[in-house]
C-alpha cells in the first residue's frame, strides 16, 4: 500500500482473501468439500499452498490488487499495486489459517467441543 492508499475495508479485505485463494480451475467446488469435510490446520495450510500457488496476482478495475505466495501462505492487498518485497502482507502463516476458516466456514475435526452439561 503507497502512503497516499485508504487501508482497505474488512470487505476488500475478505474479497482480496477469496481472489487470491480461487485462482486455480474449480478452486469454489474444492473449498465447498472442504467446508463439508473440515480440514486440520495442516491440510488446511496445505490446501491453501496449492491454491495460492507458486506466486500470482490480480490488478483490476475493482481499485484493489492482490499479490500471492504459496510459501508462507502470504498474501498482500491494496489499492494500487501491493508492494510484496517492502510490505508486510496482508495475513501470512496462521493468520492465513484463522482467515480462511472465518471466510469460508471451514471447521476443525480435531477441535473438540467441550460438553455444557
Amino acid at each position: 500500500m503507497t502512503d497516499e492508499s485508504p487501508p482497505l475495508t474488512p470487505d476488500e479485505k475478505v474479497w482480496a482473501f477469496r481472489k487470491a485463494t480461487n485462482s486455480v480451475e474449480n478452486a469454489p467446488k474444492r473449498w465447498t468439500e472442504r467446508v463439508r469435510t473440515g480440514l486440520t490446520d495442516e491440510q488446511l495450510a496445505a490446501a491453501i499452498k496449492y491454491e495460492l500457488g507458486e506466486m500470482g496476482g490480480y490488478c483490476g478495475s475493482d481499485g484493489v490488487s492482490v499479490e500471492y505466495e504459496g510459501n508462507g501462505l502470504k498474501i498482500w492487498a491494496a489499492h494500487g499495486m501491493p508492494h510484496r518485497h517492502t510490505e508486510t502482507p496482508m495475513c501470512a502463516g496462521p493468520a492465513t489459517l484463522r482467515l480462511a476458516r472465518e471466510v469460508y466456514g471451514i471447521a476443525d475435526p480435531e477441535e473438540k467441543q467441550m460438553g455444557l452439561f
